[in-house]
């Protein structure tokens, strides 16, 4: 009988989700998956670099993003170029670089917008900081703010619940203002 094994070191505050069975009051585990902060970045090429590329949002916050071999990119019209629309998915690695998972090229045919998603790791007032820029959700219209299960809810309830959550924010005219903000996790 042939068994496989791993050892898996996970460090304090790193969450993950294991799938198994128990035996007694050990969970077993036959899959873990690791939750990292998840990043979505919806925007305009501004800088093609060696190691990967520059989105720009309307409202001029830039940010590099690093493409490895590990990216998918079918879906995007290589080589990437600069004024052209792209959506990231990705996360932040340890050292604090974005990294792309996926880039496809974003709709670029009357229905472009900006979207940026990641951790709150801040909030004073309406503004949340976000990958270290701020986020003034002031602008998004007091019906534009959603839970979880994309349900309407207040300016104040999306406030308070959105500290250390992932929050996706939308400019859907792309005039450097947020219009919609979504509690995503």
């Amino acid at each position: 009988m042939k068994t496989d094994a791993r050892i898996v070191l996970v460090m304090n505050d790193t969450k993950v989700e294991a799938e198994g069975h128990l035996n007694g009051n050990v969970l077993v585990s036959e899959k873990i998956t690791f939750k990292r902060a998840r990043v979505r970045i919806e925007a305009t090429a501004s800088a093609i670099t060696g190691a990967g590329l520059v989105l720009q949002l309307a409202g001029g916050d830039s940010f590099g993003v690093l493409v490895t071999d590990l990216t998918d990119t079918s879906n995007a019209t290589l080589p990437f170029t600069v004024g052209s629309r792209y959506e990231m998915r990705g996360y932040v690695s340890t050292t604090g670089n974005i990294v792309a998972e996926r880039i496809d090229d974003a709709n670029s045919g009357g229905g472009a917008r900006d979207v940026f998603q990641a951790q709150v790791t801040a909030r004073t007032g309406d503004v949340l900081t976000m990958l270290g820029i701020s986020v003034d959700t002031s602008t998004v219209p007091s019906n534009e703010f959603r839970d979880v299960n994309d349900n309407p809810i207040t300016r104040a309830a999306f406030l308070s619940a959105a500290l250390d959550k992932i929050v996706k924010v939308r400019d859907d005219d792309l005039n450097g203002t947020w219009d919609k903000a979504e509690l995503e996790n």
